[in-house]
C-alpha cells in the first residue's frame, strides 16, 4: 500500500496532519473555557516562583 504512493504524496498527507492540529488547537483557544480555567493555568508559573522563593528562605 505505501509502496505505490508516490513521493509527493507524503508531503501531502502531513500537511492535512498538520493542519488538522493546528485547527483542534485554534478551536481549544478560542473556545470557550471557563474563566477559572484559564485563571489558573496563567498563575502556574508564578506559583513555580513563589514555591522557589519559600526554599531559599528556608535554607
Amino acid at each position: 500500500m505505501i509502496g505505490s504512493l508516490d513521493l509527493s504524496t507524503f508531503p501531502q498527507i502531513a500537511l492535512v496532519i498538520f493542519l488538522g492540529v493546528f485547527a483542534a488547537i485554534c478551536i481549544r483557544m478560542v473556545r470557550s473555557t471557563t474563566s477559572d480555567e484559564m485563571r489558573a493555568a496563567s498563575m502556574i508559573p508564578l506559583q513555580a516562583e513563589e514555591c522557589e522563593r519559600r526554599r531559599e528562605k528556608k535554607s
